[in-house]
């Protein structure tokens, strides 16, 4: 949209990666978003200076520009190692903005992060359906309020 000096206002929100296999390294660039990687394995001295340990030592995030594109077109690409059966996740804002539980407000990230680290040693197909359940379980009849996405990715 456009306001009263005529200038363009939208905005995105978006991670963006790339997997280079036959190297063990995920390319990495944002706006506004983080991504988590999850390791069994103790991470390289590359690693832990562009890693953030969450609420469990073996789950990571890695945030992004904290510009929107479409305001900002500089933005900075990470690259890390992974070892074989390291994980990626990707989401979008819209499960932990989604309004609902007992109190009716949001999931918000930290609920969020801590789903994660719950599920991240089931295999991948029971992870899906352990944040399925709950999402539905949680947002029960409000509405939905924003795009859910979640990509969990197992790098080999």
């Amino acid at each position: 949209y456009k306001t009263k000096k005529n200038t363009l206002q939208d905005n995105m929100e978006i991670s963006l990666i790339a997997i280079d296999q036959p190297n063990k390294k995920v390319f990495f660039s944002g706006a506004r978003t983080k991504i988590y990687f999850y390791t069994q394995n103790t991470l390289t001295e590359n690693n832990k200076k562009k890693f953030v340990r969450t609420v469990k030592s073996n789950l990571y995030s890695i945030a992004s520009e904290r510009q929107y594109i479409g305001t900002y077109y500089n933005f900075e690409q990470i690259i890390f190692e992974y070892q074989t059966g390291d994980e990626i996740i990707l989401s979008t804002d819209g499960y932990r903005d989604q309004i609902g539980g007992e109190d009716n407000k949001k999931f918000k990230l930290n609920r969020f992060v801590n789903l994660l680290s719950s599920v991240l040693e089931e295999p991948m197909y029971k992870q899906k359906i352990i944040l399925l359940d709950n999402f539905i379980d949680f947002k029960s009849d409000t509405e939905q309020t924003d795009d859910v996405t979640v990509i969990g990715i197992k790098l080999y």
